[in-house]
C-alpha cells in the first residue's frame, strides 16, 4: 500500500538548510495498522504531509498503492487524496460554511462514492447523530474530532493518515474513539498511519515506528 525509498526533506532557514527526513525508507501493508511516533518536531507531520503530496519530494521516491507521487503534477495529487488517501489533521481542517452531515459527506461525494447508509452508521458509531445540522464552530473540540475522524472514513479509502487524532479528546475518550477507528479500518480493510506523541495508543497499533533525527530507528 505504501512504499518509500530514500526520501529526503529539507527546509530553509535562516541559518541554512534543515534536514527533517534522511535517507528514510518505509513498506507498509494494505490493511496494516502503523504508528509512528517520535518528539515534537521529528518530521512525523512532515511525513505525512509528503506522503498525501502535500509538500514536495526532495529526493527519493513515495508510491501510494503503486503510484507514485513524485511524477503526479498538482491535479494528479489532489486526485491520489480525493480517490485513494483521506488525511485526519491536528487542526481538524473542517468547512466552516458546511453543517455535520455536509462536512461528513463532502469528500465521499467528491469521489463519487457517497453511501447515505455508511454515512449515518458512521454519525451513529461516532456519536454525531443529534449534531448533524449544527456547524464546526458549535462543537467541543472533542465533537469535531470525532467528525474529522468519521469524515476520514466516509468515502472508505484505502489509506489514511492521521496526525494526533485524538489530540483533543481525554484519555478514556481516545481509547474509545481508537476502539472504533481500529474497528472501521477492519472493517473497511484500509491502511492506518497514525502518527501520535502517546506510546500508549502507539502500542495497540500493529507495528510502532520510531522517528529520530529524520529516520527511522
Amino acid at each position: 500500500m505504501l512504499k518509500i525509498n530514500n526520501l529526503c526533506k529539507s527546509y530553509s532557514t535562516p541559518q541554512g538548510e534543515m534536514d527533517v527526513l534522511k535517507n528514510l525508507s518505509l513498506d507498509i501493508q494494505a490493511g496494516e495498522k502503523v504508528a509512528l511516533v517520535g518528539e515534537s518536531g521529528c518530521g512525523k507531520s512532515t511525513l505525512l504531509h509528503v506522503i498525501a503530496g502535500l509538500e514536495p519530494i526532495q529526493a527519493g521516491s513515495v508510491k501510494v498503492g503503486g503510484t507514485d507521487v513524485a511524477a503526479l503534477d498538482e491535479a494528479g495529487r489532489a486526485a491520489l487524496r480525493r480517490e485513494n488517501l483521506s488525511l485526519v489533521f491536528q487542526q481538524f481542517n473542517l468547512i466552516t460554511s458546511m453543517t455535520v452531515a455536509d462536512n461528513l459527506s463532502f469528500e465521499a461525494q467528491l469521489a463519487g462514492r457517497y453511501d447515505p447508509d455508511w454515512t449515518n452508521e458512521l454519525s451513529d458509531r461516532l456519536d454525531l447523530s443529534e449534531l448533524m445540522h449544527r456547524y464546526p464552530e458549535q462543537l467541543s473540540g472533542g465533537q469535531q474530532q470525532r467528525l474529522a475522524i468519521a469524515r476520514s472514513f466516509a468515502a472508505k479509502p484505502s489509506l489514511i493518515l492521521a496526525d494526533e487524532p485524538t489530540g483533543n479528546l481525554d484519555e478514556a475518550n481516545s481509547d474509545i474513539v481508537l476502539d472504533i477507528a481500529f474497528e472501521l479500518v477492519a472493517q473497511t480493510g484500509c491502511t492506518l498511519v497514525l502518527a501520535t506523541h502517546s506510546s500508549r495508543l502507539a502500542k495497540r497499533a500493529d507495528r510502532i515506528l520510531r522517528l529520530s533525527g529524520g529516520q527511522l530507528l
